[in-house]
């Protein structure tokens, strides 16, 4: 074999290596992002409609990834201009959360859509999405 070869051999083995270090950075992203973040609003939706919360009347919406590596999304809603809902989904522990403030300071009643645990504590969810109440 001459060293012409043994550079193309080369180059694909290099090729090939790098090729894999993309495929596996985009797999870690898709996981980290896309997946979290639709695994988050299906979650969150859910805790949602156990609250009664009419979906159709969100005047803001945020969603984005904390510095924890849970999801959040908040909310604000037309009939409540002065409340808004943060919701935490924290994957590893399939658990979500809300956080419910009056013009940023924490409130424990006066909303419409209080939290499902009184105690302002984790809801947990079953293999299917269902919530699992204590």
């Amino acid at each position: 074999m001459g060293s012409r070869e043994c550079f193309i051999i080369r180059i694909k083995k290099i090729m090939n290596k790098f090729l894999l270090i993309v495929i596996g950075i985009a797999v870690i992203w898709y996981i980290n992002f896309p997946a979290h973040e639709k695994l988050a609003k299906e979650r969150i939706d859910t805790y949602m409609a156990a609250q009664g919360i009419d979906k159709t009347k969100v005047s803001q919406k945020n969603s984005f990834m904390n510095g924890q590596g849970r999801w959040e999304i908040h909310y604000k809603f037309e009939d409540e201009e002065k409340i808004e809902y943060h919701y935490n989904y924290d994957k590893k522990a399939d658990r979500a959360i809300v956080f419910i403030r009056n013009r940023g300071v924490p409130i424990q009643g006066g909303m419409k859509h209080p939290s499902l645990d009184k105690n302002q504590s984790w809801t947990k969810f079953d293999e299917n999405g269902n919530i699992i109440l204590n």
